[in-house]
């Protein structure tokens, strides 16, 4: 019977069902478009943040090797430097990972800094994942790290940054 159908369609028929196809097809493709093009740049971004993250994390590693020997962490820009990571070498995203023994609010903090427009547009040159690390005030613990970021959508932070 289908085969009936079609012979009974003439040329311009068969081509106004064949566009229509097309335009269904096309418009499917965009509506799944919409919604999966997005969520994949929220992971490409968020799984940049946490090689970023694990490339700082080195540098947790060694301010904690460097209080457990010391008893303190860095105070000068020298015994900083002496930190930095050197282990592992920077993706080509990550503009600079710093050590602040400075910071106002934490014994030694550790950001990193990612190049401009690398992840999404919304992330500013100002804006960074963070490590802080302060004395433990819980017995038989001698350091206390935080994570998070500083102008980052909380979904692009590391898991164990999320509370």
């Amino acid at each position: 019977m289908r085969h009936q159908f079609r012979q009974g369609l003439n040329a311009g028929q068969r081509g106004v069902i064949g566009a229509t196809r097309l335009v269904f097809a096309m418009t499917l493709f965009a509506g799944i478009s919409l919604v999966v093009l997005p969520r994949y740049e929220s992971f490409v971004a968020k799984s940049k943040i946490q090689e970023g993250f694990n490339l700082a994390s080195d540098s947790k590693a060694q301010l904690s090797e460097f209080f457990i020997t010391r008893g303190r962490f860095p105070e000068t820009e020298s015994e900083a430097a002496s930190i930095k990571t050197q282990s592992l070498t920077p993706p080509e995203f990550v503009r600079a990972i710093e050590i602040d023994y400075e910071d106002p609010k934490n014994a030694v903090m550790v950001r990193m800094y990612f190049k401009d427009g690398v992840l999404t547009s919304e992330i500013g040159p100002e804006d960074y994942v963070y490590l802080a690390g302060n004395k433990s005030s819980v017995p038989g613990s001698l350091i206390e790290w935080t994570c998070g970021g500083i102008g980052l959508h909380y979904k692009l932070l590391p898991t164990q940054c999320v509370k």
